[in-house]
């Protein structure tokens, strides 16, 4: 899936502060108040760690950060919760399209920022909406490998005049 990318200006992002060289910043929205940690996969992302994200309402949190004014091309926003050091369950918010099943993309940034804070092993279980991936990866200078399944999960047509 591609190095992951931890400078600020290439994920894009405004952030200056870093923990662990992932760049960190206490975001605070009404009821919520998180650290926030941004890894870039080719496209931003916007993680959190919470203790149930089961808590949180995805439709109404999504938006707000997807559109937050430290990414200025905008982010995918992820709210995870680590279930144990193989297992990470989480809510996805994809930029420009809102709620979705998975993100791949989005797996392998959040385990990076998971490994670089010590919360998960160098393999990891990611389990989102539309099923699992198993994402491995433990080195800055390395690729993150991601396996798992693709399912089709809609069919349409479109009349062109």
């Amino acid at each position: 899936m591609g190095v992951p990318i931890l400078e600020c200006q290439n994920i894009p992002t405004t952030i200056e502060k870093k923990i662990n060289s992932i760049p960190s910043h206490e975001f605070i929205e009404k009821d919520f108040n998180n650290m926030g940690y941004a890894v870039g996969m080719g496209n931003p992302h916007l993680i959190f760690f919470l203790k149930d994200i089961e808590s949180i309402v995805l439709s109404r949190l999504g938006p707000i950060f997807e559109k937050n004014e430290l990414f200025p091309d905008k982010t995918n926003v992820h709210f995870c919760q680590i279930l144990n050091r193989d297992n990470i369950k989480v809510k996805v918010w994809e930029r420009g399209a809102g709620a979705t099943l998975a993100c791949g993309t989005g797996a392998c940034a959040i385990h990076v920022a998971a490994y670089k804070l010590g919360l998960c092993n160098s393999q990891t279980i990611v389990t989102l909406p539309g099923g699992n991936l198993k994402i491995d990866w433990s080195k800055d200078d390395c690729e993150v490998m991601m396996t798992g399944n693709a399912k089709k999960v809609f069919s349409g047509s479109m009349l062109v005049n």
